[in-house]
C-alpha cells in the first residue's frame, strides 16, 4: 500500500524519523495508527462514562480517584 501525504505531512514524519525514535516510515505510522485507536476508544469510555452519569448510574468520586490512584502507581 502507498500514502500519498501532504508537504507538511511529510516535514513532521522527517522530523520525527531525524529525532531517531523510529527506524522508518512505517513503524513510525504503524505507532500513529495505533495510537489514533486508543484515543477512539478512550473517547468511546468517556462517552459511555458521561452517558451512565445521564442515566444516575455515577461512580462515587472516592473510587474513581482510588481506581486512578491504583492505575498510575502501576
Amino acid at each position: 500500500m502507498s500514502v500519498n501525504v501532504s508537504p507538511e505531512l511529510e516535514q513532521i514524519i522527517a522530523q520525527l524519523l531525524a529525532r531517531g525514535g523510529y527506524r522508518n516510515e512505517d513503524e513510525l505510522l504503524g505507532e500513529a495508527l495505533q495510537l489514533l485507536c486508543k484515543r477512539d476508544e478512550l473517547r468511546a469510555d468517556i462517552r459511555a462514562g458521561i452517558d451512565s452519569l445521564d442515566r444516575g448510574e455515577g461512580i462515587p468520586a472516592e473510587e474513581v480517584f482510588r481506581e486512578m490512584d491504583e492505575y498510575i502507581a502501576r
